[in-house]
């Protein structure tokens, strides 16, 4: 991003790696700071939003980076990402959103990717429906369920697991990125987008899934899962190995290339 912050101010730039680096390890989501004055069980729309969180981290600890580098431009840094990787990357809000991880819990964050934002759980309006693949036990959707379930007195959905048929052409011991490459795959996301459709409970306002929503940003299969399922989807966040680690890497890289 550094690097193509300085190729638009009209430098000429060359970038020199040792290695791939850890973005295609990231969860999807891209973290400031966060409330130093939030305490547990509060309503999860009553913490600051991250550019204050980050001021008064800045205010309260001198020696930290916010501090030493200052706050004033990070909104400008956040939207300049958000748009140079706008094919992966959501434009940032006002507020944190609260994004789900695999064991249930939710994790507040500054900016996510355009698969996750269905999934902000002050956004969802109605039933969360959680789901997860018949006999694959890469993902628990009861347990997930159950843990999101409570955030429930602080503002978030309720939520049910539901049950779904895996992919065609994928069997209980797919990897992530063999589900993501099944769904990438024409006709794939369709398919899943109407299983979801016939399995959603009633009051269903938007379905949560795996972390495998598509490998390749321009094959859109989140947009059109949800097409067919007729609702709001979104990806849990992810841990290693990472799809959606994997399609950030893709954005960057292709935004690098055409930036030339």
């Amino acid at each position: 991003v550094a690097a193509l912050a300085a190729r638009r101010a009209g430098r000429t730039v060359a970038l020199l790696r040792r290695a791939p680096g850890a973005t295609a390890l990231s969860s999807g989501a891209i973290s400031v700071a966060p409330d130093p004055g939030a305490l547990p069980g509060e309503p999860l729309a009553s913490c600051h939003a991250p550019l204050e969180a980050a001021a008064r981290l800045a205010a309260r600890r001198p020696d930290h980076p916010y501090a030493i580098a200052g706050t004033a431009r990070l909104g400008e840094a956040l939207a300049f990402a958000c748009g140079e990787l706008g094919a992966v990357l959501a434009p940032h809000g006002d507020r944190r959103r609260f994004l789900a991880t695999l064991h249930g819990t939710a994790v507040d964050v500054a900016a996510c990717q355009r698969a996750n934002v269905a999934g902000d759980l002050l956004s969802v309006r109605g039933l969360l429906a959680v789901a997860g693949f018949r006999g694959h036990a890469g993902f628990d959707a009861p347990l997930v369920a159950a843990g999101l379930g409570r955030y429930a007195p602080r503002g978030g959905p309720e939520t049910r697991p539901i049950e779904l048929a895996l992919p065609a052409g994928t069997d209980p011991l797919a990897r992530p990125h063999e589900l993501a490459q099944a769904l990438d795959a024409p006709g794939g996301a369709e398919a899943l987008g109407a299983g979801l459709r016939a399995a959603l409970p009633a009051g269903a306002g938007a379905a949560l899934l795996p972390p495998v929503l598509g490998l390749d940003p321009a094959a859109r299969a989140a947009e059109r899962v949800a097409a067919a399922a007729g609702l709001p989807v979104a990806e849990t966040l992810s841990d290693v190995p990472s799809v959606p680690g994997i399609r950030l890497w893709r954005a960057i890289e292709a935004r690098l290339a055409e930036a030339g």
